[in-house]
This record gives C-alpha cells, sequence and structure tokens, in this order.
C-alpha cells in the first residue's frame, strides 16, 4: 500500500513539474490608434516602480492621483496597484503591446523616497523635496529631475541608463554597472561615493569628500575642491574640470 501511494505521490509531481514547464503563449495586441484617458485612484505609497514601456511625469502635491493616455485597446491591459508602500505601474503578464501611439503616465505623489525603472520607460520630475531618494534604472530607461533637493541620494544605473538631474543633496551613493550615464554636474553635495564598472560615466559636483571606484573604461568628470580618494583599475578615468561657475 505505501509503495503504492508513494508511486501516485512521484506521478503526481511529475504532472505539476511538467505542467509548470508548459511555454506560455503571449497576447499581441497592436494598437488601434484611438487614445483616450483615465484617471486611476491611488494612496498611501512613497515608492515607484515603472515595468515596461511608457513616459511618466512626477509631480509632487497635496493630493495623490494618477492619469493614464494610451490607445483604447491597451488602457485596460496597464496595471496600477498599491503593494506595501510601492505604486507599480506596467503591462499585464503575457501581454505584449505594440501601440502606434505613445503611453503617458502623470502622477501626483505628497512624498516620493524611490523610484524604480525596469525597461524602457522614461520618468520626468520638474521638482522634488524629501529627505532621502533611492534610485534604480535597469535597462535603456531615463530619468530627469530638474530640481532636487534631499539630504541622500542612492542610484544604481545598470545597463544603458541615464540619470540627469540638478539641485541639492548633503551625500550622494552612486553605482554604474555596464554603459550607463550618471549626469549630475549641476547637483551640489558635500560627499560623495561612486562605483563605476564597465563603460559608465558620470558627471559630479563634490564640495567636500569623493571616494571614486573605477573598473573596466569607465569614467569620472567632477566639479569642486573635494578630497578625493580613488582606486582604479583598467582604463578607467578621473578628471577635475575646477571650481563650478
Amino acid at each position: 500500500m505505501d509503495k503504492i501511494l508513494k508511486l501516485g505521490m512521484v506521478i503526481l509531481l511529475t504532472a505539476v513539474l511538467a505542467a509548470c514547464n508548459l511555454p506560455i503563449r503571449n497576447t499581441n495586441i497592436q494598437g488601434s490608434g484611438q487614445v483616450v484617458s483615465e484617471q486611476r485612484e491611488v494612496s498611501d505609497f512613497n515608492r515607484i516602480a515603472l515595468e515596461g514601456v511608457g513616459d511618466l511625469e512626477i509631480v509632487q502635491g497635496d493630493v495623490e492621483s494618477l492619469t493614464i493616455e494610451a490607445e483604447d485597446n491597451i488602457i485596460g491591459k496597464i496595471e496600477s496597484y498599491v503593494s506595501g508602500s510601492t505604486l507599480h505601474i506596467g503591462i499585464e503578464r503575457f501581454i505584449n503591446i505594440i501601440p502606434t501611439s505613445g503611453i503617458t503616465y502623470t502622477l501626483t505623489v505628497k512624498d516620493l523616497n524611490s523610484i524604480e525603472v525596469s525597461g524602457y520607460g522614461d520618468v520626468y520630475m520638474a521638482s522634488l523635496t524629501t529627505d532621502r531618494l533611492e534610485v534604480e534604472v535597469s535597462g535603456g530607461g531615463r530619468i530627469a529631475i530638474d530640481k532636487l533637493t534631499a539630504d541622500s541620494l542612492d542610484v544604481e544605473l545598470s545597463g544603458a541608463g541615464d540619470f540627469d538631474l540638478t539641485g541639492v543633496v548633503d551625500q550622494q551613493e552612486i553605482t554604474l554597472s555596464g554603459a550607463g550615464s550618471y549626469k549630475a554636474a549641476d547637483l551640489q553635495s558635500r560627499m560623495a561615493n561612486i562605483d563605476i564598472s564597465g563603460a559608465g560615466s558620470a558627471q559630479m559636483w563634490v564640495t567636500d569628500e569623493l571616494d571614486v571606484n573605477l573598473s573596466g573604461v569607465g569614467s569620472l568628470q567632477y566639479y569642486g575642491d573635494a578630497v578625493v580618494q580613488q582606486n582604479i583599475s583598467g582604463i578607467g578615468k578621473v578628471i577635475s574640470l575646477g571650481a563650478h561657475e
């Protein structure tokens, strides 16, 4: 009896594992060309995860809101939900969209401590005041913040992601891998640590202390009179641009 039971369990487990390995066929949706707008209710978040494609504009304000513009047969396949303190925005699983017009998101936040971009989404923010900001970009996404005011900034760029920003922070921790580009020549900071591997490049403005680790062919250009500690392997370069005007 025990042997029969064990054999039955093995057969059942094998069937389950086989089912898990079955290929799942994605659904392709070609955009209709008819762009519509939809408002979504969002609340109680201070982190954002943008997945896939689309341009996200973030505004800091008193009332949280999200407006989506997309083609009428695509907009219903766009997910927006809060999990924990993170607002997730992206396309449903197993759906391949082929838009004929761009997808745009307009989001109002009260506070923001984290932005994560995966895929080829772009994020723009005219200004942000917060105590800390964490940014992670993978793939070919791009983030731009015109005026950031924060105590600390932590950035991870991988792939070909770009981050372009200005403003003032007390300290920043930057990690670049792949061919990412960090453009912060107009972001004043007192202290900075930066680690560049691969072909990443960065521009910074640091007034007091700058710690640099370069490997591969990465490069750093910096403004300011900071005391620099550097560790370079490969043909990476650290170049002083002098005082910031």
